[in-house]
């Protein structure tokens, strides 16, 4: 048995400066949408992916440009202690 889910979307109405509404269009064709799909997508990326405090704090801090340190590749548990900051013993 096959369900169908259907999504119910509110009709709203945008006014759109005409070289936003020119790029929109050519966006969406990059994307293989329709210019609602795409309108749909980008906004629900914007207001509800945001990521939390602490991704945030991580985000600014790779930002900075402050040194993290060697990370160390020679085998699997020197690599976790070098990247938690660790010595090994």
């Amino acid at each position: 048995m096959e369900t169908t889910i259907k999504h119910h979307r509110a009709r709203v109405s945008f006014r759109f400066q005409p070289v936003l509404v020119d790029r929109l269009r050519t966006e969406a064709k990059r994307c293989n949408l329709s210019v609602n799909s795409y309108v749909e997508e980008r906004l629900s990326a914007l207001l509800f992916d945001t990521p939390n405090a602490t991704t945030l704090s991580a985000m600014q801090e790779t930002l900075s440009g402050k040194y993290a340190g060697e990370i160390d590749t020679t085998t699997r548990e020197s690599f976790i202690n070098s990247i938690l900051g660790r010595e090994e013993g």
